[in-house]
């Protein structure tokens, strides 16, 4: 996931797009091997804020459209619960 830019100005932040989204692979500090955030992570503030702070400028998260399982959306690929603010429970 990419920043949303149109005619040259951001209209949607990486940090918006990410948060509350669960990585689908390590996310590499930029220029190194060194892993920033580690696969299956819930990107909550913190981890956005060092997303910024090293200049990441794309991760790839899981999705609902893209889930593996069998039946409905597993909690990884559904992300953050909006009401408690962590990863959603089952079922």
């Amino acid at each position: 996931m990419t920043p949303v830019i149109e005619g040259g100005d951001v209209k949607e932040p990486l940090r918006d797009r990410v948060l509350g989204r669960v990585t689908a692979e390590d996310v590499l500090k930029p220029g190194t091997a060194d892993i920033l955030v580690p696969r299956n992570t819930l990107l909550h503030e913190h981890w956005c804020d060092l997303l910024e702070e090293n200049s990441v400028d794309s991760v790839k998260v899981r999705s609902v459209v893209s889930c593996d399982t069998d039946f409905g959306v597993c909690a990884h690929c559904y992300g953050r619960d909006l009401a408690r603010g962590h990863i959603i429970n089952k079922g």
